[in-house]
């Protein structure tokens, strides 16, 4: 195989691989060979050359995503894997359509477990997935007819990639594959039941980790509002109540305290549309040494059996539970509906799965009807966990080792449950309360009875520790050269302003010479005069030497006296 860059003539040189094997091709080793010479032509390469490098965030999708494309999807796979770079060769021709390709390492911490996948992304940030494959022969195919079927877009003959038309995914049917990762919404405190196994277990397992509050909230605020490539003027509304929940009832230490509320700040003087990027660029900016947001996502209490179940829809089932205690518990409660409606709005804007988002709008249309004090807060997000967990029961989605079931279970609560089915709400209020609430939770490592768990010491700040890795030493060092450039074009926009002051000045005084000039050459009254007399006085000198010289030495007076 000989590769050619573009523009080339006779005398260019040229990429060359050959590997075979006894009986045949190296066919790995020839497409490694060719990814390597596409990837080579990053920097130089035409407008019309696929970009097959993997984006290292996913905001990059808005960077590239341009008004004529309908549909995006990204495809997240092993960085050994060739298919998401084999299904954007197959759809590069398709300009309504984009493909871009992310890898594992960049995707696990923000809840994409299972790999390849595909997931479709709409311009409010919202991702469904599409489809899942095994790093089969087929997943080629199977990706291309998804795309085919979900944007009505004709893309490429699959018979050319051995894929049967009876084989092909039928995306928009009733039968269409689920966005399992972010369905687990019904995770909870029953995340510590496992079965019959579980009723044997002691009620100490249950309990709320800051560490996984701490990462929800990350989550949350770094990634799925960050994502929105625009923010509408509703959306902002919904941030700003949301935010202004969490300054009030997020039981976090200081430094995230201080941090919560210089966004409130800040946000409260947004007037209108945001966009994603502006969101990302000034929490960036807002942190400090001693007001901050943790930068990792670590889960413990809501770590699954395999990294694609639970994490963050469980912390943030957590972490609105801990909001509603909060606010039952608070002096500074003034509105009883004030953190459903603040969770529910985020929730419609924001939460990027769809479905779990529809479902939770159905339950939050009863809030106003429902709650009227505190304790109706806490009951009212109870009764709608339990209805989810209900819902997912079974489900793809649940963690086989975690299953969703109605909580608290007999063994955590045995006083809260009357009958087979029934519930004593005094005594679920009491439990909740006593689980949700801030000097219950779990903000010491050795409580967690983790293997290598540390105390963090109190001058000890996990953002800033994050901030002194290589990675994040790189974004500094990036920001600061924006920030020169931007001091350099200050400086430059200083410079040519003085320049152009000190131009007009001197114009202006040129101007006023002029003026002066044509007016009297800048002689005044006493100049006028005085030049006057020096003339006069040289006119009777000049007489006076004309009379000596001239008339004086021709004239005779009388022939008696002597010459």
């Amino acid at each position: 195989m000989m590769f050619f860059k573009p523009h080339a003539n006779k005398q260019a040189s040229f990429q060359t691989a050959a590997h075979t094997l006894a009986g045949g091709h190296d066919f790995d080793r020839l497409l490694s060979f060719t990814f390597k010479c596409l990837d080579s032509m990053n920097s130089t390469a035409p407008l019309s050359w696929p970009r097959l490098q993997p984006l290292r965030t996913i905001q990059e999708i808005w960077t590239e995503a341009k008004e004529h494309h309908e549909y995006v999807f990204l495809i997240f796979e092993d960085p050994k894997s060739a298919l998401g770079r084999e299904v954007i060769l197959d759809t590069m021709n398709q300009p309504s359509i984009l493909v871009r390709r992310m890898l594992k390492a960049d995707v696990t911490k923000f809840g994409i477990t299972t790999f390849p996948s595909l997931y479709s992304v709409n311009k409010d940030g919202i991702y469904k997935k599409v489809i899942v494959g095994d790093y089969g022969i087929q997943d080629r195919a199977n990706f291309v007819s998804a795309i085919q079927a979900f944007s009505g877009k004709l893309i490429a003959d699959n018979s050319t990639m051995h894929k049967n038309e009876k084989d092909h995914i039928k995306v928009g049917d009733k039968k269409e594959v689920e966005d399992q990762e972010m369905k687990n919404e019904g995770d909870g405190e029953g995340q510590y039941e496992q079965g019959k196994e579980a009723e044997d277990r002691p009620p100490q397992s249950a309990l709320v980790h800051m560490k996984d509050l701490e990462s929800a909230l990350h989550y949350s605020l770094k990634q799925e509002v960050a994502i929105k490539s625009s923010i509408d003027e509703e959306a902002v509304t919904a941030l700003k109540n949301y935010i202004t929940v969490l300054v009030k009832y997020f039981p976090g230490r200081e430094e995230i305290m201080s941090f919560l509320v210089s966004v409130k700040k800040w946000l409260n003087d947004v007037p209108g549309p945001l966009q994603g990027e502006e969101w990302s660029r000034q929490l960036d900016a807002l942190q400090t040494r001693g007001s901050f947001l943790p930068d990792d996502v670590t889960w413990i209490g809501c770590a699954g059996s395999e990294t694609r179940y639970r994490g963050y829809p469980c912390g943030m089932w957590t972490l609105f539970h801990t909001l509603t205690v909060s606010s039952h518990l608070s002096h500074l409660r003034t509105n009883p509906q004030e953190v459903l409606l603040g969770i529910s709005g985020y929730m419609k804007k924001f939460f990027g799965c769809e479905e779990c988002s529809k479902n939770f709008m159905k339950m939050a249309s009863t809030v106003e009807q429902e709650v009227h004090d505190g304790s109706d807060t806490v009951l009212w997000l109870w009764r709608a966990h339990n209805k989810a967990n209900k819902r997912l029961h079974g489900d793809l989605s649940e963690d086989p080792q975690h299953p969703k079931i109605q909580f608290p279970s007999r063994t955590s609560c045995p006083q809260c449950h009357t009958g087979d089915t029934g519930w004593d709400e005094a005594k679920v209020l009491t439990y909740l309360v006593g689980l949700y609430r801030q000097d219950n939770i779990v903000s010491d490592s050795r409580q967690t009875g983790l293997k290598g768990g540390r105390v963090r010491g109190k001058g000890e700040l996990d953002w800033w520790e994050k901030q002194q890795r290589a990675q994040d030493l790189e974004k500094i060092h990036s920001l600061r050269k924006q920030k020169k450039v931007v001091y350099q074009q200050k400086m430059e926009r200083q410079v040519w302003e003085r320049a152009r002051q000190a131009d007009s000045q001197e114009y202006n005084h040129q101007d006023r010479q002029y003026q002066v000039s044509r007016k009297g050459w800048g002689l005044n009254g006493v100049d006028l005069g005085m030049c006057m007399m020096f003339y006069v006085m040289c006119a009777v000198i000049i007489l006076l030497m004309y009379y000596h010289f001239t008339i004086r030495r021709n004239w005779r007076p009388c022939g008696c006296l002597p010459v």
